[in-house]
Formats: C-alpha cells, structure tokens, sequence
C-alpha cells in the first residue's frame, strides 16, 4: 500500500513547457532577439563611455603637459629682470625692464625652431608642440656667435644607461642621491633638476645678468663642475687640483656625463615633452614644483667648482704684479732696461674698427679734409684715438692730432685744439698701462674692476658716426655697421694671414713674380757669356742658385717644343682631300669652340632626330582637345624600352587611363583638365614600368564600367511584429 508521499507523487500533475522557453516557438526568438539588441545596446555604450573617459584623460593629460611646459619656459625664461625703469614725476608706477635677448624653441624636428621674446614664447603656437629649449638667450639664433646674455651659468647632463649602477632607479631617488653628495662636497645645489626621459639634467639660473663676455669663465666653471681637471697653467699636476677635480668626478658615480653639451648654443628638453627613444614625459624631479624654483649667484659657485677662489687668484696676480714691478725699479735702479712680455698689437676687434673709421673718414674727406657741417669731426677722432688705444698701437694727444690734421683739422678746429680734445683719451691710456683700474658695476650685476679705457659699443660707435647699413655696405664694413646680424668675425684663415703679414712673410704671388724677374735676368746674363759664378756675384747669391733657375726654365722645354721639316709639296687629289674632310667634319651637335684650340671646323650635320611618336586615336578624341599636346611632353619624359611604342599599345594605356579615373571616383565626361592631366601621366608610367618589368597590372575597367550608373542600394524591408497572444506582459 502506497504511503501519503507516494500518493502526492502520483497525484501530480508535471505542467507543459510554456512557449517562450521553448527554442522552435516564435515567442522565444523574439526574446532572444531582444536580449541580443539590448546587449549590443550595452556594449555600444560602455564603448562610448571609455572613449569618452580616454578623450577627457588624453585632454587633462595634454593641458598637463601645457601647463608643465609653460611654467618651465617661465623659470628658464622670464620675460622681465629685477631691474625697474627709472623714476619719473610723471609716472606713479615704476616698470619692471624685459630681459635682453631671444629664447628658442625647439620641435620634435630639429628643423622646426623659432626664436623669440620670452613674452612672445608665452603665447607662442608652437609652445604645445616643443621638444627643447635653449639655456642661453641670444640676438637672432640659437649660436654661440649670437650670444646676448648668458641665463645658465652651469648645467650637466646625467646619461643612465644599461649597466650603471643608477639603471632601473626611480629618477626621484637618484636625484636624491646626487644632491646628498653636492651638500656633502660643499657644493650649492643646482636650481632645479629635470627627468630628460633617459637622465638627469641639473641647471644652475643666473641671479642677475651675465654678459657674453665671460663666456670662457662660465664654460671652464661648467667643466670642472663636471670633473676636468685643468691641465696647463697654475697650479696643474698639483695636489690640490687633481683632488678637486676628483671630489667633482663623484657627484656623478653611477651614471656618466655627457661631456658634449659644453656649448653656448645648447638646448635641453622642455618638461611636459615626451622623450622618443623611451617612451617616458619629461618632468621636474627637485624641487616639488616649479613655484619653488630660485636662482643662484655664479661667483659662490665659482668658488665651490674650482680649484681656486677668485680671491685666491686676485691675491696671486696681485703678487706677480708686485714681483714684476719689483724687477722693473731694481733694473731702473741699475741702469738697466726693464725687459718684459713684448707683444705686438694684434689685429683683434678693435684694430678693425679702427681701419673701418679711418675708411669713413676717407670717405667724407674725400679729396680734401671732413666737411664741418657733417658735425662728426670730433666724434671721428675720438673714437678712432680709443679704437687705436684698445687695439695695443699706442702714442699720445699730440700725435694723434698731428695724424689726424689732414683729414680733420679746418674751420673753427685747429690741431692744438683737436690735441686737447684727445687728451682724456691719452690720460685714460696711461693709467691703463700703469696697471690702475676703475670700478664699474653693471645694471643688475656684481661691481667689477675694469681698465680705465673708453670702451663704447659697436653699435653707439656706428650710431655716433652716423653709419647706416646701406653705407657700411658701400664701404665693406665687417663690424663698424649699426644692425648685429651684419657684423662678421674674423675667419681663422684671415687671423693665420694677419699673423703671418706680422711676422715678415711674403705672399706666394710676390715671390713667383721675384722669381720670374730674377730668373729673366740670369738668362741675361748668361747670354751674355757670363758663367754661373760670375752671374752668382753679380746677383749676391750662391752659384747653386743660379744652377737651380736655369734648370727650371728649360726643364721640359724638349716637351714643348714644334719641330718643322722642311718636306717637298706633294700632290693630293680630290679623293684623298674628300675623305680628309669626311674625317674631319663634326656630325654630333657638339660645340667646335670647346674641344679645338687652333685652326677651324667644318660645320657639322646635326644627329638625326628621333621618330615622333604617333598620338593614339582614343587620345585626339578626348572630351578635352590638351591631352593631345600633353601626350607629346609625357613620351619625353616615360620612354619606353628600345622597339616599343605607345601606338603599339594604344588599348592597354587606355585602360590604365580609366582604372586611374575610377580609382579617383565616379566621374562624366566633362571633367577637369588636371584630374584626366594626371589619369594619362598615370597610365604612361604604368605602362613604362609594366614593359620594363614584364609583369602586368591587372584586369583593368572600360570606358562603360566607369561611367555605368551606379545601381540603387538595396533596402531590406522592415518587418512589423502583430499583436503577441502571450499572457506575459513582462516581455512587451
């Protein structure tokens, strides 16, 4: 007898599969449909959801990188100084000056740079794009020749590669690193340190302005903070001097300096950039944030880098000094000449202002003296007198005006007035070679001592004399002109040629032309019956020398020589004179005039002229009438190999002909000249390449196939669902 549990099992009733799980019934395709729709829904939105997530990460990622690199421009680069405008009762509010000079911005490609103000690189387009930047400012380039102020006064370039001991560090920590070891040796930190992507940059900010002329002093400060020891001069070999050049060698311990970035022209990687080889964004590693940045003054690290102090080094040239003065009394005292260092007056910057202003006033003079209404007499001489004190020449007032009488003197200026104009300039000389100096502190700099001398700028010098760039053209000025980019140094050959007029030497032409006097006088003298001897004593030279011209004058005179027999007429009949002029006549069209020297050339024929190729007929029966004449200048310039002409394969050019016109889009026949122009210098050079290399293109389309209208898209139609009978709502 079943139990009450068996009986329920038995009593129930297993109810049927409703449609919509069934797999076969149309209720359960219209879900799966829908869930597949919904999905794709989905999906499509999440997609649009991380492109747009990646679009605003990408956009903060390149405001990022702006906002790096402007604030890099802006510690490197300032626009204003620390100086301000003079006062004025007029105005409330004293300015702050600009910076002198131009900062330039380097691309990823070298070759796209600019170079501007500072204020005009702050809102510069090219900014978002710029790979470096320059540590100096300069005039109108980023050259060492074009230098303006000097903004970096050191810097050094940290290279980690595989196998330092620094590789696989976190740039952070060897930053860290580096500068425990700069407190350690008593060296000031560098300004900021950046991550170039590959290395360490460490760069030191000039507190106030350096001029360009302490260029040497800054690089040799930069390379004994690298490490050079210094090889020549005080103190080299010593003790003191390796140990310090040693104590800087490791700061760098682990990594290795890039020792080619000693230049004035150099660049560095702006932050914000990206470094290619790596893969890695340049960035600011110490300190925290640009904000944080200072500026340092060179001469403590001057002091900190070399080997000896500046006030080290002024106490020892002050004792060579005495030393020196001390020798010339005691020989003064004795009766003897002092004896010293004698130079020469070297052709520097100032010997060739000075030739430039004495070529001015030759030019005003003219054939007389400077015109008074010029107003320039007394601006001529003076500067010509300190251009000629600052070049090493010398004298004094009285000298130089009685020089200068000639050109200058006249109306209103006599020489004992023009003597008395000069004195200053006389006075200022003297000092300067007794060794005084005067104080003189720069605006924005450290006061210094300099020589007594009047030392003006080029461009006041040219401004004063009324030189413009037209007149310093006329008269080939190299530096005496008023615009900086016209100024032209002095090449290392015409320094070489200058050293060598100083010393005596003579120039190759004079000597061969001494030579080829002398050489005619010998041969004089030996016609005359005269030996070597006798010529030798006459001329004050040694018989060998004599010997020696004489060899030289008939050596290879056998060579040139024309010998001339005297042979009997002969007669020559028209046959031989024909083919003698047959072998003579030209028939390339070759210029006579370049390969005969004497005598005449009959006229050649000219070389028969290539065969002119046939225009196909598809060609002439173009829609545009130019493809005709454009046919000609194509076979010119894709010939094809020797047998082959167009003609030939009229059918295959014109089929490359419309594969290109389809190729470019459907098009009709009133097309414009340059796209059909292009079609048929496409198809020639197809046809070129195909016959020289055997291989054919293709299967190509006919004239019908890219005109054959385009057939209408086919559209599915769409199917409407009716009313479900299903009880379950939940699926609608």
């Amino acid at each position: 007898m079943a139990s009450p549990g068996q009986r329920m099992l038995l009593d129930y009733v297993i109810p049927e599969t409703p449609d919509c799980l069934l797999d076969e019934t149309p209720l359960a395709a219209e879900i799966r449909a829908r869930a597949t729709v919904a999905a794709s829904r989905r999906s499509k939105v999440e997609k649009a959801q991380a492109r747009a997530a990646e679009a605003r990460a990408a956009a903060a990622a390149e405001r990022a990188a702006l906002d790096a690199r402007a604030a890099h421009l802006a510690v490197l680069h300032p626009t204003h100084s620390a100086i301000y405008e003079k006062a004025s009762p007029r105005k409330k509010i004293r300015r702050q000056i600009p910076v002198k000079g131009r900062a330039t911005l380097t691309g990823a490609n070298p070759g796209h740079r600019i170079t501007r103000h500072p204020i005009q690189l702050a809102h510069s387009h090219m900014l978002p794009e710029a790979g470096y930047v320059s540590l100096q400012r300069h005039d109108t380039g980023c050259r060492s020749d074009e230098l303006v102020a000097i903004n970096a006064y050191a810097w050094a370039d940290l290279e980690i590669r595989e196998g330092d001991a620094f590789y696989g560090m976190d740039p952070a920590d060897v930053a860290g690193i580096v500068l425990a070891r700069h407190d350690a040796a008593g060296v000031p930190r560098p300004d900021y340190v950046t991550f170039s992507g590959r290395g360490l940059w460490f760069v030191y900010l000039a507190d106030g302005r350096i001029p360009p002329q302490a260029r040497g002093r800054v690089l040799k400060a930069c390379r004994a903070y690298w490490g050079e020891e210094i090889k020549t001069g005080r103190g080299a070999g010593t003790e003191r001097v390796t140990a310090k050049a040693a104590a800087m060698r490791s700061l760098w311990e682990g990594g290795r300096i890039d020792w080619a970035v000693a230049d004035m022209s150099r660049v560095h990687r702006i932050a914000g950039s990206i470094n290619d080889a790596s893969g890695e964004t340049v960035r600011l590693v110490w300190p925290a944030s640009w904000a944080d940045v200072t500026r340092s003054g060179f001469d403590a690290f001057c002091d900190a880098v070399l080997p000896f102090t500046r006030q080290e080094t002024k106490a020892y040239l002050d004792e060579c000094a005495a030393r020196r003065k001390a020798r010339e009394e005691r020989a003064i005292a004795e009766g003897r000449t002092p004896t010293g260092f004698l130079r020469a007056p070297m052709p520097g910057r100032w010997a060739v202002v000075a030739t430039e202003i004495e070529a001015l006033i030759r030019h005003h003079a003219g054939d007389g003296a400077v015109p008074p209404d010029l107003g320039l007499r007394n601006l001529l001489g003076h500067h010509l007198c300190c251009a000629w004190a600052l070049s090493g020449r010398g004298g004094d007032a009285r000298a130089w005006a009685a020089e200068l009488a000639p050109w200058l003197c006249g109306p209103k200026l006599s020489e004992k007035a023009l003597a008395t104009y000069l004195r200053p300039i006389e006075k200022a000389l003297r000092r300067h070679e007794a060794g005084e100096t005067v104080t003189y502190k720069p605006p924005g700099g450290e006061p210094r001592e300099v020589s007594p001398l009047y030392e003006y700028g080029v461009g006041r010098v040219a401004r004063e004399l009324k030189v413009t760039r037209e007149l310093a053209a006329s008269l080939g000025f190299r530096i005496l002109t008023p615009a900086t980019q016209d100024r032209q140094a002095l090449s290392p050959a015409e320094r070489q040629a200058a050293k060598r007029q100083r010393a005596g030497a003579r120039k190759r032409e004079a000597m061969a032309k001494e030579k080829r006097e002398r050489s005619g006088l010998i041969l004089e003298l030996t016609a005359e019956g005269l030996d070597a001897g006798q010529v030798a004593e006459l001329l004050g030279c040694c018989a060998r020398t004599v010997e020696r011209a004489l060899e030289e004058m008939f050596e290879g005179a056998a060579d040139r020589a024309t010998v001339v027999l005297d042979l009997p007429d002969e007669d020559v009949s028209d046959d031989q004179m024909q083919a003698l002029v047959e072998a003579c006549t030209l028939t390339a069209p070759t210029d006579p005039s370049r390969h005969l020297s004497e005598g005449f050339a009959l006229k050649g024929e000219p070389a028969p002229a290539a065969p002119r190729e046939p225009v196909p007929a598809w060609i002439e029966a173009d829609v545009n009438p130019d493809l005709g004449r454009l046919f000609g200048l194509f076979v010119a310039e894709y010939p094809l190999p020797p047998g082959q002409r167009y003609s030939d394969h009229a059918q295959r050019l014109q089929g490359l002909f419309w594969h290109d016109l389809a190729r470019v889009g459907r098009v009709d026949r009133t097309m414009r000249l340059h796209v059909r122009r292009d079609a048929l210098e496409f198809a020639m050079h197809m046809l070129q390449g195909e016959l020289e290399d055997g291989i054919s293109f293709g299967r190509l389309p006919t004239q019908e196939t890219v005109y054959m209208p385009l057939k209408p898209r086919p559209r599915r139609p769409v199917r409407t669902l009716g009313h479900c009978p299903s009880p379950a709502t939940r699926l609608h």
